[in-house]
């Protein structure tokens, strides 16, 4: 029980970190398309 609790905090470490991720690079995008025009 305890490793399986230890996993999903893993999880959901690494699903906040990647909306993140993803979240930072859509604004950066959006950002150089503004630029750009």
């Amino acid at each position: 029980m305890p490793w399986h609790k230890i996993n999903t905090k893993k999880q959901n470490l690494i699903i906040i970190g990647g909306t993140i991720i993803l979240s930072i690079l859509i604004l950066g995008i959006t950002n150089l398309i503004v630029y750009m025009n």
